[in-house]
């Protein structure tokens, strides 16, 4: 039982990081809509999605979604309790937001 259980979790997970909304991704693992949003905000399902998309930001060479993705992990460390790492994860979010408007503005001719 525990296979079919986690085979429907990773392909949840995966419609999730392909930008499937909850309901959606749900249905399509043979879950529930009912509780979609609720599933999809666990930490693990959460954590797992983040890893895919940056995997497949990475595999593709897609800087700004790679910098998207290092957002939202630096996002989600902030949420610690520790100031030390909210200082850091302050810096790498403005760094990363930097890069990404650098990587999105088109080069003008000169």
């Amino acid at each position: 039982m525990g296979g079919l259980s986690w085979k429907k979790s990773g392909l949840f997970v995966q419609r999730l990081a392909e930008g499937a909304p909850p309901r959606q991704a749900a249905l399509a693992a043979g879950y529930s809509r009912r509780r979609a949003a609720e599933r999809a905000a666990r930490p693990d399902i959460a954590r797992r999605v983040v890893v895919i998309r940056g995997e497949n930001a990475y595999r593709n060479n897609d800087v700004p979604a790679i910098l998207d993705v290092l957002i939202a992990e630096a996002k989600a460390a902030r949420d610690g309790k520790s100031a030390a790492l909210y200082i850091s994860t302050k810096a790498l979010i403005a760094e990363a937001e930097r890069l990404i408007s650098q990587a999105r503005t088109p080069d003008l001719p000169g």
